[in-house]
């Protein structure tokens, strides 16, 4: 998240800053996993898809 986007949720939410960027760095890390994962897995699919 840009540094907008957290002062802004700091000044509605007010939540510890270091807390709050833990969150939005575990987010962002969850979220390119996930992506990876379903991208290996059609990777996949059409690998085997293209073997029969």
């Amino acid at each position: 998240m840009t540094p907008l986007a957290l002062t802004v949720l700091h000044l509605t939410s007010p939540v510890p800053v270091p807390a709050l960027l833990v969150d939005r760095v575990l987010e962002t890390v969850l979220r390119r996993v996930f992506a990876l994962v379903i991208v290996l897995l059609a990777r996949a699919r059409v690998r085997l898809k293209n073997r029969h």
